[in-house]
């Protein structure tokens, strides 16, 4: 199998989660030319970043990267929200105004959550409306402290997401097998393969818990995307019934990233899952980790 389709497809991923309610913070001027974003390092040995006001730990190389199958949240409008842990050495509400720098857009959002201590440690999600370079500002008791952060996003992002209804269900699963093998070679480096993998399924109290085996056919072109398509018999426990089912998949391959929808087939379903019917899809990053989200019509 090629290394590319390799990395970008032996997981796929289930996506879900909601998220409290934020608050909205302050104005972001546009950027200019070419821009490079002046990050704030993280201090050495894990240290925390800060003053005599306020300490925040920043994250690995001054980045928040949001990934499938990684840390952090992805709300409905698309804002991308991760947990930053703070420590408050003067007493006061913890605020936040935060700006892009790099191009012009929405303001900085915050959730700072209720009744921590006057001082201390407090856990705070700020919310990134895009990727980019984000000067964020923390106050409190009539001080700041403020830092630099690049945010950076891959393929769709993180398995957190909100969910759409109560018969949406999370999780991710690891392909802990593969083989692929050509069978037609054509023109310009394309070609066609045949792909077996075996994978284990994890997510959450009503995700899915087994493994499966799946068989793919894909089509890989010259110009290094890819099109496949293929059945699943998933063994497993969904909302607590077990039995199997089979999915029937439909992706695409670009740009490094894995994206497919899929069916559970009708009638499929055995045991404690006979009668599950439903739909969902999955994306997956250029790691090889990924999330995926089925919304049951009947189960």
């Amino acid at each position: 199998m090629a290394p590319r389709f390799l990395a970008v497809t032996t997981s796929f991923l289930l996506l879900a989660c909601a998220f409290l309610p934020e608050l909205a913070v302050s104005a972001e001027p546009p950027a200019t030319g070419s821009f490079v974003c002046p990050v704030t390092p993280p201090p050495p040995g894990g240290k925390r970043y800060g003053n005599d006001v306020l300490q925040t730990g920043l994250y690995p190389e001054g980045k928040v990267v949001f990934r499938p199958g990684g840390p952090g949240w992805v709300l409905s409008d698309g804002a991308l929200s991760m947990k930053f842990w703070w420590w408050r050495l003067r007493k006061g509400d913890l605020t936040f105004v935060g700006k892009r720098l790099d191009a012009p857009g929405p303001p900085l959002r915050a959730h700072v959550p209720c009744c921590y201590s006057e001082t201390g440690f407090q856990a705070v999600g700020l919310i990134f409306p895009t990727p980019g370079c984000w000067e964020v500002t923390g106050r409190v008791g009539g001080g700041s402290l403020t830092f630099v952060t690049l945010v950076e996003k891959i393929g769709d992002g993180p398995c957190g997401r909100e969910v759409t209804g109560p018969n949406e269900v999370i999780g991710s699963f690891e392909t802990t097998a593969w083989n692929e093998d050509p069978y037609a070679e054509l023109e310009g480096n394309a070609r066609l393969t045949r792909a077996t993998a075996q994978r284990s399924y994890t997510g959450g109290v009503d995700g899915i818990h087994g493994t499966s085996t799946l068989e793919y056919l894909v089509a890989h072109r010259a110009d290094q995307t890819a099109t496949f398509v293929g059945y699943e018999r998933v063994s497993a426990a969904v909302k607590g019934r077990n039995g199997t089912f089979i999915l029937q998949h439909s992706g695409t391959i670009e740009d490094g990233i894995a994206r497919s929808a899929w069916t559970i087939v009708t009638s499929s379903g055995t045991g404690a899952l006979s009668g599950i019917a439903g739909q969902g899809s999955f994306s997956s990053g250029t790691d090889g980790r990924a999330c995926y989200s089925v919304v049951y019509s009947a189960l």
